[in-house]
């Protein structure tokens, strides 16, 4: 029997299929038979579905060669991981999973001293909205310097970039990952860049110190 499905739940069909298939393999290069995937879609579909996927989003690497389509319905090979593909899945997501959280917006964030280049950000000191920020892109950097000194030179390298990502970006986690609305987190004042929230610091024990005492509540 066929399963009626708007285009759009075909499409998350097919990436929870990926991330399924991903999730139980180590290698990142994943080969895919379409004709085994049972999702009440055809193997055309599938194929097309990710031929498209392919075109909009060269971040995930599909790799289908210069076969024609027909040959290669069994043999189609991804090159990916598992964070990339739900990263995917959140365009596809249906509005309403997407409602913006306006609770009064980001008002206070703590990063939390770590050795690593990944650190954990809190937003509104509420625990359970923790975030795992690489801090190796310049954007974040800045944000660390502010964190520490409150201000930067206006003429930093890349400025008006990290401006804008950190102000009206959808894709900084911030906003796709929590779902706040963007909003000015740093302003240029005068010949520096300034916070336009607060943002602390705090250490790895006192983190683990305020977790603790979250579990016990």
């Amino acid at each position: 029997m066929k399963i009626n499905m708007k285009m759009n739940d075909k499409i998350l069909a097919v990436i929870d299929e990926l991330i399924s298939i991903s999730q139980i393999t180590s290698d990142k290069t994943l080969k895919i038979d379409v004709n085994k995937i049972k999702i009440g879609i055809s193997p055309e579909e599938i194929h097309d579905i990710i031929v498209g996927l392919s075109i909009k989003h060269p971040l995930f690497l599909f790799a289908f060669g210069i076969f024609p389509k027909c040959s290669i319905l069994s043999d189609i090979r991804i090159s990916t991981n598992t964070n990339l593909l739900k990263g995917l899945k959140r365009e596809f997501l249906p509005a309403i999973d997407k409602k913006p959280n306006i609770n009064n917006g980001i008002k206070f964030l703590e990063i939390v001293e770590s050795r690593n280049l990944k650190r954990i950000i809190i937003i509104n000191k509420d625990y359970t909205k923790q975030l795992k920020i690489n801090f190796n892109g310049k954007n974040w950097r800045y944000i660390l310097d502010l964190a520490k000194n409150k201000k930067i030179p206006s003429t930093v390298s890349g400025a008006k970039a990290f401006l804008d990502y950190m102000n009206s970006n959808k894709h900084n986690p911030l906003y796709s990952e929590k779902n706040y609305r963007p909003q000015q987190i740093v302003r240029k004042d005068g010949d520096t860049i300034v916070l336009n929230i607060k943002i602390d610091i705090i250490s790895d024990k006192a983190h683990k110190t305020r977790l603790n005492k979250l579990k016990k509540t």
